[in-house]
C-alpha cells in the first residue's frame, strides 16, 4: 500500500494564483494512486515564501499543485522532493479529479 499527500494552493474553492500569496493549501493524502483516504484545509503559519516549501516537506507533500510561482521557489520545492504541478487554474474538486485521473499537467485550465 502506497500513501501520497499533495497540497494545492486554495483561494475561495479555486486553486490559488500564486504559490508564494496563498494563505492556505488543500492536503489530500491518497491510497495507492486512486482513494482518497484524508483531506482537509491547512492554514500556513506566517513564513517567507521560501520556507513554505520546507513546511510542506514537514508536512509529507510530495506533490503541489499551484498557479503561478517563481523560479526560485520551483528550485526550493525540488531541494526538498516534492514534485511541482504549477501553472494550474481551476476549480479544486475539478482539479483533483484530473490529478487522480493522471491528466494534470502544469498549464492546464480545468473547467
Amino acid at each position: 500500500m502506497t500513501m501520497e499527500k499533495i497540497a494545492i494552493c486554495h483561494l475561495n474553492g479555486r486553486v490559488a494564483p500564486r504559490y508564494d500569496h496563498t494563505d492556505e493549501f488543500l492536503l489530500v493524502t491518497i491510497r495507492n494512486g486512486k482513494e482518497i483516504v484524508g483531506r482537509k484545509i491547512a492554514g500556513i503559519v506566517a513564513v517567507p515564501s521560501s520556507d513554505l516549501a520546507e513546511q510542506l516537506h514537514i508536512l509529507n507533500v510530495t506533490v503541489l499543485i499551484c498557479g503561478g510561482i517563481r523560479v526560485a521557489l520551483q528550485n526550493t520545492l525540488k531541494k526538498n522532493g516534492i514534485l511541482l504541478i504549477d501553472n494550474v487554474i481551476g476549480n479544486m474538486d475539478d482539479v483533483l479529479a484530473r490529478y487522480m485521473d493522471g491528466h494534470l499537467s502544469p498549464g492546464d485550465v480545468v473547467s
